[in-house]
């Protein structure tokens, strides 16, 4: 059964309430000492390899606002996962959080855009360039512009993309084969996100996906919940998704454009000096992380590697075979694109390259 994409405003502000509650959080800016409190919630750790420039990004904050902006950076989930982060954006009680485009594919369906299956290519088996690609597409000005417009319909501002890889096909022993083909994915239990995309890629391949939250992914892989998730190499080292896991199949299938997004009823409430201060923060930030992404990968997989766990690259003809399979052309996308990006022709228009 097809995952549902819109989550219900009853929920969001139950969610968003209960963590505010809990946190202490306002719904008004919060000031201490003349300065304006900013919130970041992340996923991520304290100086772990993941490109985002979260260190410059908070930096940039100080500075550009000079010194107006009291950045505090809550790692870890320490604020709750992502669909609470998102919760509390919309509902103001949180100013900013790094996410997934899966994540916030629910809230925001616009960005869905970038997750069918080779929009920024991959069957030439180059990662690197469809990361590029991914990175070229969003930079289009019509493609920016619809990311502005559907970010602000559904109370959210968008900051900037953190690109970090692809996302690669894990597997535990369970699994006792190679993914060389569609065929392979018959019958195997894949953790996925909020996507909707990502769930009827793997349905598509004839996999059972499984929605499950990014805290409890370990234990549903050890436990047999899931035999196989869909991950980037970076979160795979950094939050210990490789211990239940025995092979890695690269596919390409769309590289992982996270990003970080903030409350619009929080910036609306910034005088413009502070407004233009995030957005310049935000533009310097995006600069820098497309510099580190790579090295980040690389620092990844050779940590990958070191555990004992296969990678697996498939042929160009594997390649051709996944591609035939669940590309983005195929007619099977169309209610699904119509569905959450609009039109055919636009969705084609955006993402041409």
């Amino acid at each position: 059964m097809a995952m549902q994409q819109k989550v219900s405003r009853r929920r969001v502000l139950a969610s968003a309430a209960a963590g505010a509650m809990a946190l202490g959080l306002a719904t008004t800016p919060l000031r201490a000492q003349g300065k304006v409190i900013v919130r970041i919630g992340s996923v991520f750790r304290v100086g772990s390899i993941v490109p985002d420039a979260q260190t410059e990004f908070q930096r940039f904050l100080r500075e550009y606002s000079k010194g107006e902006f009291d950045v505090k950076f809550y790692p870890s989930e320490s604020l709750g996962d992502a669909t609470a982060r998102n919760a509390m954006l919309q509902a103001g009680t949180l100013e900013i959080s790094n996410t997934s485009a899966e994540n916030i594919a629910p809230y925001v369906p616009f960005f869905n855009a970038l997750l069918f299956p080779y929009v920024t290519g991959g069957q030439n088996g180059d990662p690197k360039q469809c990361v590029l690609n991914g990175i070229k597409i969003s930079e289009k000005k019509e493609f920016a512009e619809a990311v502005t417009k559907a970010s602000n319909d559904k109370g959210l501002v968008f900051g900037f993309w953190t690109p970090l890889g692809m996302r690669e096909y894990c597997t535990t022993p369970r699994v006792n084969r190679v993914t060389r083909s569609p065929d392979d994915f018959r019958g195997v239990k894949v953790r996925v996100a909020g996507s909707l995309v990502e769930s009827r890629l793997f349905q598509m391949m004839g996999a059972n996906p499984v929605p499950i939250p990014g805290p409890e992914i370990i234990t549903s892989l050890e436990s047999g919940v899931a035999d196989a998730a869909h991950l980037d190499a970076v979160s795979i080292d950094t939050q210990g998704f490789y211990k239940p896991m025995n092979r890695i199949t690269r596919t390409l299938f769309y590289p992982v454009l996270n990003l970080y997004v903030a409350s619009k009823l929080w910036y609306d409430r910034l005088p413009p000096r502070l407004q233009k201060a995030f957005m310049q923060a935000c533009h310097d930030a995006s600069e820098v992380q497309r510099t580190q992404f790579i090295k980040a990968d690389q620092e990844a997989f050779e940590f990958i590697k070191k555990q004992n766990i296969d990678v697996y690259v498939p042929t160009a003809a594997e390649f051709a075979k996944l591609y035939d399979a669940v590309n983005y052309k195929k007619k099977e996308w169309e209610p699904v694109i119509k569905q959450l990006v609009g039109d055919v022709e636009t969705f084609n228009r955006l993402v041409a390259m």
